[in-house]
């Protein structure tokens, strides 16, 4: 199952590169999942707004680990869900 990525800039910067340090906004499923990948202890940085938004990416990872199917982007660059989600259930608690 494929999700679509943002630009490859996007990607490959972390939140403090490119986000209004006084400026909230939503990291997609895509850009969570590659900041656990590359630095599983920081998330390179990417913040996470537990409550109100990243409620919806337990769900999503956890139907890629049900399924066995890893996450891949539309340039075909594979992630592991499980550690997404890990990062997600550090960040936030385990619900």
């Amino acid at each position: 199952m494929r999700l679509a990525a943002p630009e490859t800039e996007v990607l490959e910067s972390t939140h403090a590169d490119i986000a209004d340090p006084n400026e909230e906004w939503c990291v997609d499923a895509i850009a969570w999942a590659s900041s656990a990948e590359r630095d599983p202890v920081n998330t390179e940085g990417q913040l996470l707004l537990c409550e109100p938004t990243h409620g919806d990416l337990r769900p999503l990872y956890q139907s890629f680990i049900d399924s066995g199917e890893p996450v891949t982007d539309n340039m075909g660059t594979v992630f592991v869900p499980a550690k997404a989600l890990e990062a997600v259930n550090k960040r936030c608690g385990v619900h």
